[in-house]
This record gives C-alpha cells, structure tokens and sequence, in this order.
C-alpha cells in the first residue's frame, strides 16, 4: 500500500467549509431560499397562475431573507417578542414551579 502523507502535505489544501456550514449559491443566497422560490414559481406561476402575487413572493424571498439573514442573528426572530412583551412558553424549556432553570 502506498503512502501519500508527503504527497498530502506537499500538494494538498484545506477546506474551508465545513459540513455543516449552510450552501450558499453566488455568495448571496442559501439554498433553502433557492428552493422555496421554486416552490413559489410552482404554485403561484404555474398552479394558480397569479404572477403578480408570485412576483411580491419572490421579491421577499429572494431580496429580504437574505437582508434579514446578513443584518440580524438567527435568535432575534423569537427573542423580540419575548422580551418585549414578556411572553412566557411553559414546559419543556421553561418549566414552572419550584425547579431552577438557567436562562
């Protein structure tokens, strides 16, 4: 069996993503935005043919998620309305009564 060790050092390079980095397509859009404007070009272009309401969707989706997505962290989606209006979810994550939890 060969060694390549010396070969890897030599010549190879590092990756630089990771697996489970998201992929984005022309360093501008995640792929799940991709496929949802798919999804959308599907029912609302071909389906229900109503383009003017497919075009709206399509601007959101492919415009403002990834504004959204560069300008605010991923938490902040569910944390401004806890915080603000003191909502409370009970249960798994933030059980009730005597037991002591870290927030």
């Amino acid at each position: 069996m060969h060694d390549y060790s010396e070969l890897k050092r030599k010549q190879g390079h590092a990756v630089n993503q990771t697996l489970d980095a998201p992929i984005i397509i022309f360093e501008f859009w995640e792929i799940g935005e991709i496929f949802f404007a798919l999804f959308l070009i599907l029912v609302f272009g071909v389906l229900f043919y109503e383009w003017l309401l497919m075009t709206v969707l399509l601007g959101m989706t492919l415009i403002g998620l990834p504004y959204l997505r560069r300008n605010f962290n991923k938490g902040m989606v569910f944390h401004y309305p806890y915080s603000r209006f003191k909502m409370t979810l009970p249960g798994l994550i933030q059980p009730r009564g005597k037991r002591i939890v870290s927030d």
